[in-house]
């Protein structure tokens, strides 16, 4: 007799909807989107250690777009037989989706860098309106994988759709982004005044910031100086890297999870053919079971 499988195919786009949904399904297959995370670093932590800069903002960043697109790719699986194969996917990933996905990224930070740092000259406040054009292309990854075309490169079409997307729910997509994002920062910011507080040399010149020692003119240059020098130290650097592989895979699978929600009332069928859902099928959640 075969199996009775029931699917849901309306997913949540409110916050904590997608939060709960993520956190669930990371924490029933935590150790393979782990192995996921820790496998797709391995590339980017050789080419770091040879490298004479700090780099380590843009290797997250474009190591966080590649995880995206490879969790995209496990949710077919993780559906149908509620697994997920790690080195399978990730091969799949470098032979059809790596050059597409490379050009892809390399819009995204382009983008992001030219009006972060635009708005950056007129206010430190007005950043993060320098994220704005960066959220239209957001979801060009996964409509990649949708697209699932036999070219090698295959970009504009899938930027323009992100686009499309975007445009017609800005504002829930805008909320959800800079949430999940802020909230994945908090555990690094607290490490960082944890780590940063255990270095007395640093309380010291706080200290004379205080007393007024230090003339105003080197109190800022100093202080940059000083906490670069920390924040380069290996210990500080690694466990950086640590918590950054430990907990992207959540911001993945609540991206990925948002992109279905907005998908699902405009290309149903899609999602079913992308998830190999029998059209005819019922619909109840296995997604998170």
């Amino acid at each position: 007799m075969s199996e009775d499988r029931h699917y849901n195919l309306t997913f949540p786009i409110n916050f904590w909807g997608l939060m709960i949904r993520s956190i669930q399904i990371y924490r029933h297959t935590f150790l393979n989107y782990l192995t996921l995370a820790v496998i797709t670093y391995l590339p980017f932590l050789i080419f770091d250690q040879f490298s004479r800069f700090d780099l380590l903002d843009i290797v997250e960043f474009f190591h966080g777009n590649f995880l995206d697109v490879i969790v995209f790719l496990t949710l077919p699986t993780l559906l149908i037989e509620k697994k997920v194969f790690p080195i399978s996917t990730i091969q799949l990933f470098f032979q059809r989706f790596f050059a597409s996905a490379v050009i892809i990224s390399l819009v995204q930070l382009g983008i992001l860098l030219f009006f972060a740092t635009f708005f950056a000259q007129i206010s430190l406040g007005t950043i993060i309106i320098g994220i704005i054009p960066y959220i239209f292309l957001l979801f060009a990854g996964f409509f990649l994988i949708m697209e699932n075309s036999p070219q090698l490169i295959s970009v504009r079409r899938n930027l323009i759709n992100s686009v499309k997307l975007v445009k017609n729910q800005f504002f829930s997509i805008f909320w959800n982004y800079l949430n999940i994002t802020i909230l994945l920062i908090v555990p690094l910011f607290v490490f960082s005044l944890w780590y940063l507080g255990r270095h007395t040399e640093l309380i010291q010149f706080v200290a004379t910031i205080n007393d007024g020692q230090t003339p105003d003119t080197l109190k800022g240059q100093k202080l940059l100086t000083l906490i670069q020098s920390i924040v380069q130290e290996p210990g500080f650097k690694w466990s950086r890297i640590s918590i950054h592989i430990l907990l992207r895979p959540i911001k993945s699978l609540f991206l990925a999870l948002l992109f279905l929600g907005l998908l699902q009332p405009v290309k149903p069928d899609d999602i079913k053919s992308f998830l190999g859902v029998p059209e005819d099928e019922p619909s109840v959640s296995k997604l998170d079971s």
